[in-house]
């Protein structure tokens, strides 16, 4: 199994990322967020984006699953993402 420090600093060179933060909060569920920052954010890839999970490794698999999805495609997560204009 890929350990966590290798799993974060590939997502973070696959995504241009210039860091990623780690922090953990009392939030059922989503225990654990991981943040990156985007160097050059590009068309509509977001310069910053959050990730969350029970798990540092699921806060990582979240981020690097939105920031592929992008900031419109991504999967809504209501603690770390503002309302919809959608509903």
């Amino acid at each position: 199994m890929q350990t966590l420090e290798n799993m974060a600093e590939a997502i973070r060179k696959r995504h241009g990322l210039s860091a990623i933060n780690l922090w953990h909060r009392p939030i059922d569920g989503l225990e654990w967020h991981a943040r990156g920052f985007r160097k050059e954010p590009k068309g509509f890839e977001a310069s910053v984006e959050t990730g969350g999970g029970r798990t540092i490794r699921e806060a990582l698999i979240s981020l690097d699953e939105r920031l592929v999805a992008g900031p419109i495609n991504k999967r809504h997560i209501p603690i770390l993402d503002q309302p919809r204009a959608d509903g």
